[in-house]
């Protein structure tokens, strides 16, 4: 009863303690189990909050790692965690981002890069195979590696790599870090449709080119910098005779 009043009280790190070997001691064992699978459920959904709650703030997402690395590493147990953000177009090559590295260009091999399947591949250390850049998230008590690739639009865009000094990974840990992955694409979600939207908003559908708000945006804030620094700046405004009749004639004809 002292235990269950403890956990009501988000106390889980005391445990029941019984010397008897009978039912009593079964029972301790038990609830001392189910205290510590609560309170790290409790720990990996306040991390998935975190990241939520990132999401929510329109930060860079570059900047979730640091501010949630520490929640995530009382659930998953993880020594280190990287984010290989791809280049558009193209799946091998990406930037890594870490508390080690801020921003490092790195190249991967195709075997980073599968996480279309849903599954969650890891790799042991000494693999031939694997980059040079797995170094940086590496010590000398890092047995292993799993990375969760990022899908959005069935589209891999990002990586998530994890070391850890166990050979083997867990199939509750594997769980967890697909749901990061999962969180992660959310994250992606939201910026790239902020990114659309923001086009839409200040760009010409037509012609590509910065629209009218946009211009007032720039203009306003070239005039606060030039009343701040005592600054001049320049203006040249073009106009173009006749626009949409030249693009009616210049346009392909419909098939």
């Amino acid at each position: 009863m002292s235990g269950i009043k403890r956990i009501s009280k988000n106390n889980f790190d005391t445990p029941v303690v019984v010397d008897t070997r009978d039912e009593f001691n079964e029972l301790a064992s038990s609830f001392n189990l189910m205290s510590t699978k609560v309170s790290s459920q409790i720990e990996f959904l306040s991390g998935v909050a975190a990241i939520d709650q990132h999401i929510l703030s329109n930060r860079p997402i570059k900047d979730l790692l640091p501010n949630v690395v520490k929640q995530l590493q009382k659930t998953v147990s993880f020594e280190r965690v990287g984010l290989v953000v791809l280049e558009e177009g193209d799946d091998a090559k990406g930037v890594l981002y870490c508390d080690v590295t801020h921003e490092l260009e790195v190249e991967l091999p195709s075997c980073f890069v599968n996480g279309l399947d849903k599954k969650v591949p890891s790799y042991q250390k000494n693999e031939e195979s694997l980059p040079e850049f797995l170094k940086i998230l590496s010590s000398s008590d890092t047995s292993s590696f799993v990375n969760m690739s990022i899908v959005v639009s069935d589209e891999v865009i990002a990586v998530l790599i994890f070391s850890f000094t166990n050979a083997h990974v867990t199939s509750d840990v594997n769980a967890r870090i697909a749901e990061f992955g999962k969180r992660f694409a959310i994250a992606f979600e939201k910026l790239a449709w902020d990114k659309k939207l923001y086009k839409q908003a200040h760009y010409d559908p037509l012609t590509g080119l910065p629209n009218r708000d946009l211009f007032n945006d720039r203009l306003e804030q070239a005039i606060i910098r030039a009343t701040r620094d005592d600054a001049n700046f320049s203006i040249m405004f073009l106009d173009l005779d006749r626009f949409k009749v030249c693009l009616l004639y210049t346009s392909p004809s419909p098939r």
